[in-house]
């Protein structure tokens, strides 16, 4: 399962779970260089790029399909 990170305020990370659950973690227990909008699988926490990426094309795709209209 996997959480996105919704925003970073301060030193803390909401994160949101393909449940729709919401959580909020500390920094320091997230992997480094992470930023909003990034995919983390865990825990244990790790940073998934690839499906961050997939995520953003596939999120990418449908603002462009609802602004054509």
């Amino acid at each position: 399962m996997y959480a996105v990170i919704d925003k970073i305020e301060k030193n803390i990370a909401v994160l949101i779970w393909d449940d729709e659950r919401k959580e909020s973690y500390s920094l320091n227990d997230l992997p480094p260089d992470i930023r909003e909008g990034d995919c983390l699988a865990g825990p244990p926490w790790k940073l998934d790029r690839e499906e961050t990426e997939k995520r953003r094309r596939i999120n990418e795709e449908r603002l462009n399909k609802l602004f054509e209209e």
